[in-house]
C-alpha cells in the first residue's frame, strides 16, 4: 500500500506515514480540504523587460517577498539561445497578475528611484577621483566582441573566394 501523499510505501498496520506524518488509510481529497489550501490563477499581464536570467529572478524575488504573484518569460528564442550558447541577447519579460499591476508597478518605480539616486552619487564622487575608473577587459563588452567576430567572419570569406579564383 502506498501513502495518497507522498506515494511512499508502507506495510499492514502502519497508521501514519514516516514521511509527511500523513494518516495512512484516509482519502487524498479529505488531506487537502484540511489544509485550506486555495490555488488560483493569474490573468497575466506585462509588467517589463529585464536583460538577463539574473536581473529577472531578482526582480522576480522582490515582487514576491511583497506578496505580488508574478513569473517570467523568455523573449522569442530566448529559451533556445540559453540551452545552447549560455545567454540570450534577447532578454525576458516579467508578467504579473492584472489585479496587482499597480502595486507592481509603484514597487518597480521606487525601486528604479533608489537605484538612479545610488548611481547619482556614485557618479558625483568619481567625478573628482579619476583613479576610481574602472578598466573594463575588451572581451568582456559584447559589442566589441560581435564586431571582431564578424570581421573575421568576412575575412576568412573573402581570403576563401580569393583562393578558389586563383
Amino acid at each position: 500500500m502506498y501513502c495518497p501523499r507522498c506515494k511512499a510505501e508502507y506495510t499492514e498496520g502502519i497508521t501514519e506515514c514516516k514521511q509527511c506524518k500523513v494518516p495512512l488509510g484516509t482519502n487524498t481529497n479529505e488531506i487537502d480540504l484540511e489544509e485550506n489550501t486555495e490555488v488560483t490563477a493569474i490573468k497575466p499581464i506585462k509588467l517589463t523587460s529585464v536583460a538577463n536570467d539574473i536581473e529577472a529572478k531578482m526582480l522576480l524575488s522582490y515582487l514576491q517577498s511583497y506578496g505580488i504573484s508574478c513569473y517570467k518569460k523568455d523573449v522569442k528564442i530566448g529559451g533556445y539561445m540559453n540551452l545552447y550558447m549560455g545567454y540570450s541577447i534577447f532578454g525576458e519579460d516579467i508578467y504579473v497578475d492584472v489585479d496587482e499591476y499597480d502595486i507592481a508597478v509603484d514597487l518597480l518605480q521606487s525601486m528604479e528611484d533608489s537605484n538612479l539616486v545610488e548611481e547619482s552619487k556614485k557618479d558625483c564622487n568619481n567625478l573628482d577621483d579619476e583613479s576610481n575608473s574602472v578598466n573594463i577587459p575588451f572581451f568582456k563588452k559584447r559589442t566589441l566582441v560581435a564586431r571582431i567576430i564578424l570581421a573575421l567572419a568576412v575575412i576568412s570569406t573573402v581570403l576563401c573566394i580569393v583562393i578558389d579564383n586563383l
